[in-house]
């Protein structure tokens, strides 16, 4: 999806909100969406997205090496994030030295 800025009347958003209050949709986004899809589908405009499919999970490796194949990997993870972690901590407390 991408962010679109469009302005609207207030006697619009205040029927929007109505509407989202009364349950007609979860959002003045939502309800949007489904306006612009169904003037696009009256207009014969629309395609239907591609189903989703969600990408294959690999299969969990056997035996021990495997598993100590997994372990490390999932070290080094945590490391890199740690170290991240800690870089973002020290650039926060010197830049408020700093100030």
């Amino acid at each position: 999806m991408r962010l679109i800025t469009v302005n609207l009347p207030e006697p619009m958003l205040e029927r929007l909100d109505k509407a989202v209050e009364l349950d007609l949709g979860a959002s003045r986004a939502e309800i949007l969406r489904l306006a612009a899809r169904d003037w696009l589908e009256e207009h014969d405009l629309w395609e239907a997205p591609e189903p989703y499919e969600p990408e294959r999970i690999p299969e969990p490796q056997e035996g021990v090496r495997g598993c100590q194949r997994s372990i490390g990997k999932a070290q080094e993870s945590i490391a890199d994030a740690w170290a991240l972690y800690n870089g973002h901590r020290r650039r926060l407390r010197t830049t408020a030295q700093r100030d």
